[in-house]
């Protein structure tokens, strides 16, 4: 849980394992980015995705470390 940068401080020291992501099926016209300039390439091993009835997908992410 949190906002863009405390997930960005987070990934910068390689202190994130793991990632879970919903994806709310609505565009909004601004807003605060979830990955702000990370300066970094980070690689993602995709574990679980659900889909809900009302729209909302929720993708479970592994941090993969070292893969380039």
């Amino acid at each position: 849980m949190g906002g863009s940068q405390l997930i960005k401080a987070f990934l910068e020291e390689n202190l994130i394992q793991d990632l879970i992501i919903f994806v709310v099926p609505k565009i909004l016209g601004s807003g605060i980015p979830l990955f702000d300039h990370i300066g970094k390439e980070i690689r993602l091993q995709t574990l679980r995705v659900e889909k809900y009835e009302n729209g909302l997908v929720r993708m479970d992410y592994e941090v993969r470390r070292g893969e380039f």
